[in-house]
């Protein structure tokens, strides 16, 4: 259906994102800015690249080794599941949560998309446009795209 990744991105020099409430997405860096994760009580991670990047040990992390290349199928009714009940976890006890990868867009942002479609029964669209409002950058694979997409189909 898509042949090419959705890029919708502007100027931005952020590393994070605030998504919702104990809800944030970002690259790698973040990681190391113990700051930046006092501050905004992350104490719990979604590493969607976890064979390439690795979280401190102080945080809680839910790893996905995911590859960004068109082969990889990195969403299931199973991940979703996982993540869902992470998140809830960390939320209910006033904590937050980053969703990660080394860019912070493609493999990280599938994960969110799939759980914000899941936890809210949003569809596809109405979560591209939610986060498009919070992000200032978003790519996506096509192929991450198509996953979410036939994802959705089966619910």
């Amino acid at each position: 259906m898509f042949n090419s990744s959705l890029n919708l991105r502007q100027t931005s020099n952020q590393i994070a994102s605030r998504i919702q409430d104990g809800i944030f997405i970002g690259n790698y860096i973040v990681l190391n800015e113990q700051q930046y994760l006092s501050q905004n009580k992350i104490t719990h991670v979604v590493n969607c690249a976890a064979s390439e990047i690795q979280a401190p040990s102080n945080l809680k992390v839910l790893n996905f080794y995911w590859k960004d290349e068109d082969y990889q199928t990195i969403i299931d009714i199973s991940n979703v599941i996982e993540i869902i009940t992470f998140v809830k976890r960390a939320v209910k006890k006033g904590e937050s949560v980053l969703f990660c990868c080394l860019s912070g867009q493609s493999r990280s942002l599938s994960a969110l998309i799939a759980y914000l479609m899941y936890r809210y029964q949003w569809s596809l669209l109405k979560v591209f446009q939610y986060i498009n409002i919070k992000k200032k950058e978003i790519e996506i694979r096509a192929t991450f795209l198509n996953s979410l997409l036939i994802l959705k189909s089966k619910t």
